[in-house]
């Protein structure tokens, strides 16, 4: 193993272990004590220092050579035995051609290999973005995130097959750390089948089968705390409420744009909480944000979009760029941040126009 794979793998162990996996069903409770935090910086520090002191090597050259030595030589030779028809005994001739074939496989493979530059885990560009600001992420224990989520949040449970809360990055809109919130990628799958004719070598039909066909879905969002929420409510874009009551609001466009629903008892309320203020904000978002879900429950909202937030998230290969790591994550963390702060920026005035409710 070469000095950069060796590299590649220690960093990669390393930020293994700042993944968080504590899965509750409270959104905000994670293992965030000082002593993770600290530990969590230490780590991130030495990654950095890692990176910032990786020399790369060109083997450019050698893999030259060795194509040239151990495959061209090899295949030249072969040629010239091929026509010469030698060695004149059979068995020593498929004997010494399949050699010089073995030869000019393994030389391309090692010089494959050795041109190859590993990759640093895209959990780097998490890492960045979360440890300076004393916050957690986790890409762990993802089937299980999705099952207790769903238990409380009846959002997660969407699909047919395969649901998982893929990432999770918890942290704080103040720097009191009162204010909690979590942002997530949700994946589902959703399942349908299509009937396909069997034909036979004539092309007469002999029979219909179904195929099976998997749609996957990412969607992306916020848990955030809100203690002016008193009951729970729904706003979904193009979907239904599952709820027993829908309300219409003075706002055409946003009655357009979002349905709007809640129990029969809390109808009062939602009305309160959804002024016209706060009905201008929902219409803000709901332009802003592709599929737009809005849950709202006593003291949290849970707010889900199709934006991919972590769209620029990605590995970071060990060549002659490494060392400028900072800026190859820089637009993970920048499209993260303006993900977070719109959907900050608007639950901030939903809390502001509800200070009385």
């Amino acid at each position: 193993m070469s000095e950069a794979n060796k590299l590649a793998a220690e960093i990669n162990e390393q930020l293994a272990t700042l993944h968080d996996g504590a899965v509750s069903e409270d959104p905000f409770v994670w293992s965030d004590t000082e002593k993770d935090r600290r530990s969590r910086r230490e780590t991130f520090a030495e990654v950095t220092k890692k990176l910032t002191s990786f020399v790369y090597i060109s083997r450019a050259g050698t893999a030259v050579k060795i194509l040239l030595g151990g495959t061209v030589a090899p295949l030249v030779l072969l040629a010239v035995l091929y026509l010469a028809e030698m060695p004149t005994d059979e068995n020593m001739r498929v004997w010494v051609w399949g050699c010089l074939v073995a030869i000019g496989v393994i030389s391309i493979i090692i010089a494959a290999v050795i041109t190859h530059n590993p990759s640093i885990d895209s959990a780097l560009c998490l890492a960045a973005y979360t440890v300076p600001r004393d916050w957690s992420f986790s890409s762990a224990n993802t089937d299980y995130a999705w099952a207790t989520y769903q238990n409380r949040f009846a959002y997660f449970n969407q699909g047919d097959e395969d649901q998982e809360i893929q990432c999770r990055m918890w942290g704080y809109m103040d720097r009191e750390r009162k204010r909690p919130f979590q942002l997530f990628q949700f994946y589902f799958e959703t399942v349908y089948y299509t009937t396909e004719v069997i034909r036979d070598a004539k092309g007469n039909m002999i029979g219909t089968r179904q195929v099976k066909h998997e749609d996957p879905h990412y969607r992306y969002g916020m848990f955030a705390a809100m203690p002016e929420s008193k009951v729970h409510f729904r706003i979904a874009e193009n979907s239904g409420t599952d709820f027993d009551t829908t309300i219409a609001l003075e706002y055409g466009a946003l009655n357009k744009a979002m349905n709007i629903g809640c129990n029969a008892k809390d109808e009062l309320a939602v009305r309160q909480f959804l002024s016209p203020a706060v009905q201008e904000v929902i219409m803000k978002l709901s332009e802003d944000c592709a599929g737009l879900h809005m849950d709202f429950y006593p003291g949290l909202v849970l707010v889900v979009t199709e934006n991919n937030f972590l769209d620029a998230v990605k590995e970071i290969t060990l060549d002659k760029n490494a060392r400028r790591f900072a800026e190859t994550i820089k637009p993970a963390g920048d499209l993260i941040e303006r993900f977070g702060g719109a959907l900050v920026e608007g639950l901030d005035k939903i809390r502001k126009y509800n200070d009385n409710y």
